[in-house]
């Protein structure tokens, strides 16, 4: 058997870090592009906004959501 030093649960570990740390810079990098956070930026040093914790909750959790929706995809990919 030419195979059987092969660890494969660690190897299987190993691709899913990597393809998951993946997955998170491509959603950091889509929430930094998001329109409404760019406003947001924009304006930080002229603009005061009671509303500015609700709206970059809001932000956070559709960012965060979007990740957990693609790493539960991912997971039953790799589980399937």
């Amino acid at each position: 058997m030419a195979n059987k030093n092969l660890d494969l649960p660690s190897h299987q570990v190993a691709v899913a870090t990597k393809r998951c740390e993946e997955i998170k810079k491509e959603k950091y990098e889509s929430f930094l592009k998001n329109e409404d956070w760019c406003k947001l930026e924009q304006r930080k040093d002229t603009f005061f906004s009671l509303d500015f914790g609700k709206i970059v909750n809001s932000l956070l959790n559709t960012c965060i959501s979007k990740l957990v929706f693609s790493l539960i995809i991912f997971n039953v990919i790799l589980t399937s």
